[in-house]
């Protein structure tokens, strides 16, 4: 398996064209629940018809144009993922170029994020902000990807209300990470709780966990406690929590 961000469809193309169909992230819009992020398996595609095949899981088979693929794969810094058998690694890899290596490929994904960071307003805006800051994350750059989250958080208050992509941090929480390395944990617990109040379904794991972390920083082992046990009522036997758990010796 093979996770790489700023796609393209040529590239799509050519895996697909090799019999190696390709996933990819991308927003959503329902109009009865707003935004969110979606995922589609794309294994087939016309040119004649500017159209990707995707045997989608919650509209059915459905043939979406390239424009439409490409304004909502945006959202997520064209985030696509590869699964293939290992020995069509090379192949695979060669379909990807330069884009094989990781280290490339994230400084394509954060020079994307920040063309379009100048280059677009309002929620696309938005959108390049947060993904610059989840490049920067991934590269470890906490600092930076910080201040890149501060920014696309500054970005979305802005938003109409009706247009805010509020469950964005459910499929990326880089913010999380990115806050407690740089020991904003105030800023952690407090971005968990309005994620957290936001949310119908409370089942968001990530947050309870990164939220759990926060409070052993601020000196709040019970509350911590309750965190880490929260994620795995939602995630069972998650090892992230569960190994949280076992360095302060307490039983799931």
């Amino acid at each position: 398996m093979t996770i790489r961000r700023a796609g393209d469809l040529e590239t799509v193309k050519a895996l697909v064209a090799a019999g190696i169909p390709v996933m990819v992230e991308r927003g959503y819009f329902i109009s009865s629940d707003g935004w969110m992020g979606h995922f589609g398996v794309i294994n087939g595609y016309d040119d004649a018809t500017q159209t990707v095949h995707i045997p989608d899981s919650f509209s059915g088979i459905i043939d979406l144009s390239y424009s439409t693929l490409l304004e909502f794969w945006d959202e997520f810094n064209n985030t696509y993922m590869i699964v293939y058998p290992p020995e069509r690694q090379d192949e695979v890899m060669a379909i990807l170029g330069p884009n094989a290596d990781l280290s490339f490929n994230q400084l394509q994904a954060l020079s994307r994020a920040e063309q379009r960071l100048v280059g677009t307003d309002g929620k696309p805006q938005f959108f390049a902000a947060y993904s610059k800051g989840i490049v920067l994350n991934e590269m470890k750059r906490y600092s930076e990807a910080a201040d890149a989250f501060d920014q696309a958080f500054a970005l979305y208050a802005k938003l109409n209300s009706l247009e805010r992509p509020w469950r964005m941090i459910w499929y990326e929480p880089g913010p999380y990470e990115a806050y407690y390395h740089t020991e904003r944990y105030q800023d952690v617990v407090n971005l968990a709780d309005a994620t957290r109040d936001a949310t119908p379904n409370k089942g968001l794991p990530e947050t309870y966990l990164w939220r759990g972390r926060a409070d052993l920083k601020l000196g709040s082992q019970s509350t911590a406690i309750f965190d880490f046990r929260r994620a795995l009522q939602w995630h069972p036997n998650w090892p992230p929590a569960l190994e949280e758990l076992k360095a302060l010796g307490i039983e799931p």
